[in-house]
């Protein structure tokens, strides 16, 4: 069986360790690829490393979702020790690697924020108080 391949960010992990599927990436792989997240499947998870000026460098990892009661959000528990950096091309950019983007529909994300929600939660209510 083979596991989806979802971005997610790997510097947002519960205090479990556990990694949290909620990055604006996973959202657009996910409904790219057309799956819905549930309790038990398999994904590898993938990231930009961080460490490197190279783009075409990923980090990435085998995991499985669950949903965490404590966070309420869909999360991946990996293997830390299994971490893998992996080059990407063109085409597998093409094919499903989502870059992460400073936009989720049409509200434009400031740099940093940990959770898009926020961002877009906040436009909305400074919107509402005019």
């Amino acid at each position: 069986m083979t596991s989806i391949r979802i971005y997610a960010d790997f510097q947002n992990a519960d205090e479990r360790g556990r990694l949290r599927l909620n990055c604006v990436g996973t959202a657009r792989d996910l409904a790219r690829s057309g799956v819905q997240l549930r309790d038990g499947l398999a994904v590898t998870v993938y990231s930009d490393d961080a460490g490197t000026d190279n783009a075409s460098l990923q980090i990435e990892a085998g995991g499985i979702v669950r949903y965490s009661d404590e966070e309420q959000c869909w999360v991946a528990e990996i293997d830390w020790e299994g971490l893998r950096r992996k080059h990407t091309t063109t085409k597998a950019a093409a094919d499903g690697a989502a870059k992460p983007s400073n936009q989720v529909n049409g509200v434009k994300v400031r740099k940093g924020a940990r959770n898009a929600r926020v961002a877009i939660d906040r436009k909305v209510l400074r919107s509402a108080k005019k």
